[in-house]
């Protein structure tokens, strides 16, 4: 039960959630391995106030909860390993969204419950529409390289992705120095940073600085072609 879970999290905090968690969704599990406690079973999926679908999900909430993102994993053997489904073909964990976009879809204050009522559910029923051969009306992110300059595309407003690199490797090579407007821009205008791409730079810096100063989230890591989500 919710009162046995490890003290290597933050006993009341993840207590209160996990008993939240229950209450919504009793056919949710607690699990517990070695030192890791999951939440595993039946989910619901529902639209317009109908449930439509039920995945067999289990989910690991990390040691370090919140500040890590709980992982999921779809158990019911519906879904391929494929990255075209969004399935980390590594291990085969679902990736909800790219790592530098915590801050719009588990922002800090965030629970379990806003875990599996945003990003799990809209992941969910993202692969009903695929089963039914229905478009996904909210769009897709591309895989790997590709979905994370997309991502800063959307973020700055800068189309060309020469440039969205060139932003996002100087951001990440000050780090939390912040950006000087002083310099040259780093997208080869010719112009000082606060004549051409200040904005744009704060923007990065603001919602993405430690991600990108993080030495797995560099953006030499990145902008590789590997898929790095959560």
């Amino acid at each position: 039960m919710a009162g046995n879970i490890k003290k290597t999290h933050n006993l009341e905090s993840l207590n209160k959630e996990i008993l939240t968690v229950k209450q919504k969704y009793p056919t949710l599990n607690i699990l517990y391995d070695k030192k890791v406690t999951y939440l595993q079973g039946s989910f619901p999926i529902h639209y317009n106030e109908q449930e439509i679908d039920r995945f067999v999900i289990r989910i690991e909430i990390p040691l370090n909860y919140p500040r890590s993102i709980p992982r999921v994993w779809e158990i019911g053997g519906r879904i391929p390993r494929i990255l075209k489904r969004h399935i980390n073909v590594r291990d085969g964990s679902a990736c909800l969204f790219l790592e530098f976009e915590r801050w719009q879809y588990f922002p800090p204050g965030s629970t379990l419950i806003d875990f599996l009522d945003g990003p799990i559910r809209s992941f969910l029923l993202m692969q009903c529409c695929f089963e039914k051969g229905i478009s996904w009306s909210h769009g897709e992110r591309s895989h790997g390289r590709t979905g994370i300059i997309e991502y800063f595309q959307e973020l700055t407003g800068v189309e060309q992705s020469d440039i969205i690199v060139k932003l996002i490797e100087y951001v990440s090579k000050t780090g939390k120095k912040g950006v000087r407007g002083h310099l040259f821009c780093p997208c080869g205008s010719g112009k000082i940073i606060r004549k051409c791409h200040f904005n744009e730079l704060i923007k990065i810096q603001e919602k993405n600085t430690t991600q990108l100063c993080h030495k797995k989230t560099s953006i030499y890591y990145s902008t590789s072609n590997s898929k790095k989500c959560v």
